[in-house]
């Protein structure tokens, strides 16, 4: 689906927007296009902010200290463009690599090196203070 293509200009379309990406993916589709475009929309953030308002948690601070009515305060424009910077500007931060549970299990790193349980692996020393066998 490419949902850059698709008009978006009420919160009603929107609506009809995920409710159609909700169906497909349920029918197998893993696909979707222009999904940041989306995001950016106006209309999207805008339906984010009703959705958010009508939480119990709106007084709770976000993570940048403001509440839900320090956002309302703001001039529409001002709050469009600071959540589409926010978007932009987002850079997400490196994943580790994760062990399986058997793999944990079994004392072994991802790439199959035994764990020494006695080193500091957090300490990252040369190749993470593992022990190889």
């Amino acid at each position: 689906m490419k949902v850059h293509r698709l008009k978006v200009e009420t919160e009603a379309q929107f609506q009809q927007v995920q409710d159609q990406m909700y169906q497909e993916a349920r029918d197998g589709k893993r696909n979707f296009y222009g999904l940041l475009e989306l995001a950016l929309n106006p209309v999207t953030i805008i339906t984010a902010i009703h959705r958010v308002k009508a939480n119990k948690g709106r007084n709770t601070p976000g993570s940048d200290r403001k509440r839900m009515r320090d956002i309302l305060d703001m001039d529409y424009d001002e709050v469009i463009h600071m959540v589409q910077q926010a978007l932009l500007d987002y850079h997400p931060t490196e994943v580790t690599q994760s062990l399986d549970r058997e793999t944990r299990k079994e004392g072994k790193t991802a790439s199959g090196h035994r764990i020494d349980p006695r080193s500091d692996c957090s300490r990252g020393g040369e190749d993470g203070d593992r022990t190889h066998s």
